[in-house]
């Protein structure tokens, strides 16, 4: 015997359903949820990044296990760096085993090894570009504390 549904749980069942496939189905980045590998075919590097949008995406263990995600990225010359809060977190983790990442900027796809950025000048130059480009307001022990990677060429 078949039984009606309300509308009220049909659309229930509509929602969860296409939120289940997008979440399933979709390999990349989607807002704040991480994702899988990054679609694209890898480019050379540019000698300098030029333009660099406020977020790119950034797939770690593109060898075994991709996990990618959407982050704020800021270029200095022919350095694109990223960073993170001081504690750290799943990706910055991640780079520990594994330094090999992968970077989309637009629709360009670029094979890159993550670095920590240890040294006194350019972690402030990373952080007075970061304050630069997205208008932030934050303490300046941000600069000493939190982990920030230069993602250099392979």
């Amino acid at each position: 015997m078949i039984q009606q549904l309300s509308l009220g749980h049909c659309l229930q069942l509509f929602v969860l359903s296409t939120c289940s496939i997008l979440l399933t189905g979709c390999g990349e980045p989607l807002v704040g949820i991480p994702g899988g590998q990054l679609n694209g075919s890898e480019q050379t590097p540019p000698p300098r990044w030029k333009t660099v949008p406020d977020t790119i995406q950034v797939e770690f263990r593109p060898d075994t296990d991709p996990y990618s995600i959407n982050i704020w990225g800021a270029a200095i010359g022919p350095d694109l760096y990223i960073a993170t809060k001081p504690e750290g977190t799943k990706w910055s983790a991640m780079l520990e085993t594994d330094s090999n990442v992968r970077a989309r900027i637009g629709t360009e796809l670029y094979a890159l090894k993550a670095s920590p950025v240890t040294d006194a000048e350019e972690r402030q130059r990373v952080f007075d570009r970061y304050l630069e480009k997205y208008e932030m307001e934050m303490e300046a022990d941000w600069v000493e504390t939190a982990p920030i990677f230069r993602l250099d060429r392979r």
